[in-house]
């Protein structure tokens, strides 16, 4: 169906909201209509978007009477971040359950009253079930900007919350911005109660806990500064190093610390921390003193060196330091946790290798490491997620 400006034949009349209905895109003919109208009509005069999208027709019998789009939300919003407060880990991997209201037109020659807010509420009540159809994705929070010369009454108006002004930046790619000089006011919608609690909470629903995105490892490595770093190694630093003395490459505290950092982001096993620290920058490296080859270039230790230092150590005390060092840096990392392990009887190989059960588990609440009843292995170590 076309994209109309003018009342299905013999309709005409003045419009009514509860005859208002909306529809999606779904055509190249109705995007490329779509988009004309926004060129031509809306006060930015671009109808470009990025990332995924989902642009919507409001019409009264045939007619055209608003347009709108919603698609990915910006990567970094500093109210926005702070008014839901979650870590630097926890928005990059649920960044995905917000969209943002990026386009928003009331076609010229229409003036009826609360028809944008009408508008608005409509949209809320289809758009989860249309993301989660057409991306498989649900949706927990909407965020939008407004001119500083608008007062954005329609969005007051349908119970959004103004969080201020930004700091005026514009989006040139999915991730990369430039700055506009043109700060703008923004507003916040929950699309489900509590939404800004459950973005922040230690561990999603189990409804929503599978449409959480992994962090790839350069996403990883940047959730830790190089200062918190820098903390966690002096505090590992405390704890006897159990090994001989003769070809220690890593320190003990280097090690402990990529393990430590690999659960706290995700890491199933101590095949993905090895990988983990790896991904490293160069100034985390140093926070870390890891070991430096003649040419400077730093080696990271390797999955057996891990294991072998894994094995050895006390629990108790590991887990005692990782409880210091979060207390310590709770701006910064994700919430304590309980690390406990133990050999399996009967389960030492003619190369003296054992099998290892360990356990991570958060003070507070369910397990926040490993969240699936399932058993991983990892070279002659095991770890079981409870």
């Amino acid at each position: 169906m076309a994209i109309s400006t003018e009342f299905f034949k013999g309709l005409a009349g003045p419009i009514q909201l509860n005859q208002i209905k909306i529809r999606p895109v779904e055509t190249d003919v109705q995007k490329d209509r779509w988009s004309e109208l926004i060129c031509e009509h809306h006060y930015l005069h671009d109808a470009s978007l990025c990332g995924r999208q989902i642009r919507y027709i409001a019409e009264c019998r045939g007619k055209c009477v608003a347009l709108i789009s919603f698609g990915t939300s910006s990567w970094h919003l500093a109210g926005r971040d702070e008014w839901i407060g979650w870590d630097e880990r926890q928005r990059l991997s649920r960044l995905n359950f917000v969209l943002q209201n990026s386009r928003f037109l009331i076609m010229p020659g229409v003036n009826t009253p609360n028809l944008a807010s009408k508008v608005l509420s409509l949209c809320q009540k289809r758009l989860p079930a249309d993301w989660l159809n057409r991306f498989n994705q649900p949706v927990l929070l909407l965020e939008t900007f407004v001119e500083r010369s608008y007062p954005g009454t329609s969005y007051r108006a349908d119970n959004w919350v103004r969080l201020g002004q930004t700091r005026g930046f514009s989006r040139c790619s999915s991730k990369f911005y430039r700055l506009n000089d043109a700060p703008k006011t923004l507003w916040v919608k929950e699309l489900r109660a509590g939404a800004a609690k459950l973005l922040s909470s230690i561990e999603m629903p189990a409804d929503l806990a599978p449409f959480e995105r992994k962090l790839d490892s350069d996403e990883q490595t940047r959730v830790f500064t190089s200062k918190a770093l820098d903390s966690l190694y002096d505090v590992f630093n405390a704890l006897p190093d159990p090994r001989c003395r003769s070809g220690r490459r890593h320190s003990l505290a280097c090690c402990l610390s990529i393990v430590a950092c690999g659960f706290l982001v995700g890491c199933e096993g101590l095949g993905e921390c090895t990988g983990f620290g790896r991904g490293l920058k160069p100034a985390q490296m140093r926070a870390l003193r890891m070991f430096q080859d003649r040419n400077g270039n730093y080696k990271t230790p390797c999955h057996n060196t891990l294991w072998r230092i894994f094995s050895l150590i006390d629990p108790i005390e590991f887990e005692r330091l990782i409880e210091q060092w979060c207390n310590s840096e709770t701006t910064e990392i994700p919430t304590a946790f309980a690390l406990d392990g133990k050999t399996l009887c009967g389960s030492l190989d003619e190369e003296g290798n054992a099998l290892h059960v360990v356990s991570a588990v958060p003070h507070e609440c369910s397990p926040f490491f490993f969240k699936r009843r399932r058993t991983t292995k990892v070279g002659k170590v095991k770890l079981q997620e409870i």
